[in-house]
């Protein structure tokens, strides 16, 4: 973008800085219906896919997704790690996807420890919260190219106070919470098939999509 805007054909400059995702790895921490589009998305991409959950026993998703989306299943990953498992995950994969719910289990889930374990070309992505990550401990990783670098659509603070380094990080990409952004109507029209789609399991007495259990914060 820096090249177009002064109209400078950097060729060979950006094709230095490409990557095939084409049998990479892709460490998913939140196995829920993000993380299972996401997964789906790597598949097609030729990636193998590796995913954490709570339980990770229980591979089915319990929650709502459009027809052929995700992966309602479980059917993608390769392998499945448990939170106490997470160094292993980490070491694995060439990148990170951050998905999780923000609790007290998942608040600095990854930090000092985690980073210091990864692949140093490994990438790590974060749609989840920024408190999910101990971002000191993330800058002076990606700093030390412990990391190869960072896309975060999540911060700590948000806004991002002006001051963090994160700003200036040439392999640090920023995109302000907007992973889920989409014209307005068509949030609402999702929003009305998934209200559709519960209110005749309510009515039939079937179990309701997208429950939430306040014991475990999401």
């Amino acid at each position: 973008m820096r090249a177009q805007m002064a109209h400078q054909w950097f060729h060979q400059e950006v094709r230095a800085v490409c990557h095939s995702l084409l049998g990479k790895s892709l460490g998913i921490i939140g196995y829920g219906s993000i993380g299972r589009a996401t997964a789906r998305l790597a598949q097609a991409f030729g990636m193998e896919v590796l995913a954490l959950k709570r339980d990770p026993s229980a591979h089915h998703d319990p929650g709502w997704s459009l027809p052929g989306m995700g992966d309602p299943e479980g059917s993608i990953p390769s392998q499945w790690f448990t939170p106490a498992e997470r160094l292993d995950l980490v070491r694995l994969s060439d990148y990170i996807l951050l998905a999780p719910p923000l609790t007290a289990e998942t608040r600095h889930f990854l930090g000092r420890r985690e980073f210091a374990a990864a692949r140093p070309a490994a990438y790590l992505i974060n749609v989840a919260r920024g408190e999910v990550i101990d971002q000191d401990a993330l800058i002076e990783a990606v700093k030390n190219r412990q990391l190869s670098g960072c896309c975060l659509d999540v911060t700590t603070p948000e806004p991002l106070n002006s001051g963090s380094p994160l700003w200036e990080m040439e392999n640090a990409t920023l995109t302000f919470h907007t992973s889920a952004a989409r014209p307005i109507e068509s949030f609402y029209n999702l929003a009305c098939e998934l209200f559709a789609e519960n209110l005749n399991r309510f009515v039939s007495g079937r179990e309701l999509f997208n429950v939430i259990d306040p014991a475990r914060g999401y």
